[in-house]
């Protein structure tokens, strides 16, 4: 039962964390969904170099605009 939890989920990240995915892309299985959230402090040029970043690493970008005021 406790392996299907993490059967399908997916992970959040920044377009200050394009390091750190590059980092741990060999721990995350390929085509998973990774949410580029979109910060009121980035500015439009980090979020697609996030979203580049983990298509070009094998995985599903997914933007994330948050609800938060």
């Amino acid at each position: 039962m406790g392996t299907a939890l993490l059967d399908d989920f997916s992970l959040e990240m920044t377009g200050k964390d394009v390091a750190a995915l590059e980092e741990a892309r060999d721990s995350i299985p390929q085509g998973t969904r990774i949410n580029v959230t979109f910060l009121a402090g980035e500015d439009h040029a980090a979020r697609l170099a996030a979203a580049r970043a983990v298509r070009r690493c094998g995985f599903v970008p997914v933007p994330h605009i948050s609800a938060r005021r």
